[in-house]
């Protein structure tokens, strides 16, 4: 594995040397010390881990606040008319989930740039390098690379709160719950964003010639498989492993190119780029794509 580094050196390294590193990353290229080059993805890592932290918290509280007064809202028949003083809670409480939203966005910036963190983007052209200095390990084993779920867990968390709130906010106000008027809309709403949700990532796809790759991923003799009822793609149809933006891309024959997040996973990037170069090494097929992007 590439040399790591504590996250605090980032901060010790003098200003002129943190600034040459942003003015490399700014042109894709990383800095030639591998300690600086160590330093930087330690720190953009930390600073990525802090930002999910924050995430995680925000989207609690937020979901918190909008999931009661959505709940409250549904069990009064989808709407509510003529509102008075007793509905005041409902409104509140959305308005508290908005401020939660805002209020954590800005804090997760304040902490990043009190700790003088650098940018997401220097952290792939510095990685790159350090990988390229790595020794290919000698005899790898199959891995298996899951998906990193984000926030989904954390509202399914904030439910057993905000459900049980919106039900007391709903008769704090004193008017009959209608939960079967709000039905038909409930279910419109949820088919429209759907219908959106899957448009949107159509056009994404087909403007980027690329798609996510399905999860979970396993690297084995076989192949690389996408998905688990898929079949692997032969190593010798993996064109080329590529680390660019926050991402890794796979070129693959005859194939859009596959795509996977650094957030999308808790896998390093350098293990899953070390492990498929150790592969193509063992079975003696080199990627075709040899360009100054590979890793």
């Amino acid at each position: 594995m590439p040399p790591a580094a504590d996250p605090t050196t980032w901060a010790a390294l003098p200003a002129a040397t943190r600034t040459e590193v942003l003015r490399l990353a700014a042109h894709g290229k990383a800095h030639p010390d591998p300690a600086v080059a160590a330093a930087t993805v330690a720190a953009t890592r930390s600073a990525r881990l802090l930002g999910r932290r924050h995430l995680r918290v925000t989207v609690w509280l937020t979901a918190v606040g909008w999931g009661a007064a959505a709940a409250a809202l549904f069990l009064l028949g989808g709407s509510i008319h003529d509102a008075g003083a007793a509905d005041a809670p409902i409104i509140i409480s959305a308005v508290l989930g908005v401020t939660a939203f805002f209020a954590g966005a800005g804090l997760s910036g304040l902490l990043l740039r009190r700790h003088h963190n650098p940018p997401e983007t220097a952290e792939t052209p510095n990685l790159r390098a350090l990988i390229q200095q790595t020794p290919t390990p000698a005899w790898p084993e199959p891995h298996t690379i899951r998906r990193h779920f984000g926030t989904l867990p954390v509202v399914l968390a904030a439910t057993p709160i905000a459900a049980p709130l919106g039900y007391l906010l709903a008769r704090h106000t004193g008017r009959p719950l209608e939960p079967t008027r709000a039905v038909p809309a409930l279910l419109l709403s949820a088919l429209a964003y759907a219908a959106f949700h899957l448009i949107d990532s159509a056009i994404r796809r087909r403007r980027a010639g690329r798609r996510r790759a399905p999860m979970p991923i396993r690297l084995t003799d076989d192949g690389i498989r996408f998905g688990r009822f898929r079949r692997p793609v032969p190593w010798h149809d993996v064109l080329g492993i590529h680390l660019t933006g926050q991402a890794i891309e796979w070129t693959l024959r005859n194939q859009p190119k596959h795509v996977l997040a650094y957030d999308d996973t808790r896998t390093p990037p350098e293990e899953i780029v070390l492990t498929a170069r150790a592969y193509h090494a063992r079975l003696g097929t080199q990627p075709a794509n040899a360009s100054s992007r590979s890793a």
